[in-house]
């Protein structure tokens, strides 16, 4: 599973940098675009090598499965930058503040208890996989990463739905047509 996940990241990289040309690797999107997928990659590799760490070896440290799991932990962290940097460049500057507040607020909160999770995970020997369903990390970051997700697509349903009632070549809802003198 992980080679193939890592296989299919390397292609997705490849066709990133092949479909794009020099303006467009300067923009924040595609870098954010290349370190989720090379993350992606790291990720299916790292996964591969622990299982054959384990089957080979029969032991794992602490501090590699505490490597895995913070590449696991940070990985949607880029693809959702995107997500707020896209809902940054549509809106308004007076609305930025409104709108970006909750996210922003949840990605402090989530890398919180992500960073909580590796020193917990680094430091306390334990058998983690048979504990990690009892701990609350998991839990406490697919709250918030759901709760992330969803405020985020009511803001861009909100400006869709805004962009679609506006008739076509007028100036969107409280904003000044451009004068052509």
């Amino acid at each position: 599973m992980g080679a193939a996940f890592g296989a299919l990241m390397l292609s997705f990289l490849i066709a990133l940098f092949l479909f794009s040309n020099a303006s467009s690797r300067k923009r924040p999107v595609f870098f954010l675009s290349a370190a989720a997928v090379t993350l992606g990659a790291v990720e299916g590799f790292m996964i591969t090598h622990f299982h054959a760490q384990a089957v080979l070896h029969l032991k794992v440290t602490n501090a590699y499965t505490a490597l895995i799991n913070f590449v696991l932990l940070f990985a949607p962290i880029p693809v959702q930058m995107i997500l707020l940097l896209r809902i940054v460049s549509a809106y308004q500057e007076r609305w930025l503040i409104l709108v970006l507040l909750l996210p922003v607020l949840i990605f402090i909160a989530r890398i919180f208890n992500m960073l909580v999770a590796i020193i917990q995970i680094a430091t306390r020997p334990w058998n983690f996989v048979a504990d990690w369903n009892h701990l609350p990390f998991s839990k406490i970051e697919w709250i918030l990463q759901l709760i992330f997700n969803v405020c985020v697509w009511i803001k861009i349903i909100n400006l869709c739905l805004r962009r679609i009632s506006s008739p076509i070549g007028s100036a969107p809802e409280n904003e000044e047509p451009q004068s052509s003198g």
